[in-house]
């Protein structure tokens, strides 16, 4: 490893080292998103209001380009 990536690692914290039960994690969402639908629950919600892009299709090669997805 070079210099720069040893000094991000840091020591595990004590947070850090309790395990997370991923899949009850996504069992209880599962569950929660099953009673939403069924009308026993109400979940959180935002709505948002999208506004239409106004990049210029020039704009959006000179990206693809600068992130190599399209020949130079």
């Amino acid at each position: 490893m070079d210099k720069k990536t040893m000094k991000r690692l840091q020591k595990p914290t004590q947070e850090s080292k309790i395990k997370r039960d991923l899949f009850a994690e996504l069992t209880e969402g599962m569950d929660s998103l099953a009673d939403t639908r069924a009308g026993k629950r109400t979940l959180r919600s935002h709505s948002i209001e999208l506004e239409p892009a106004t990049a210029t299709s020039k704009e959006i090669i000179r990206v693809q380009k600068n992130q190599n997805r399209l020949p130079h």
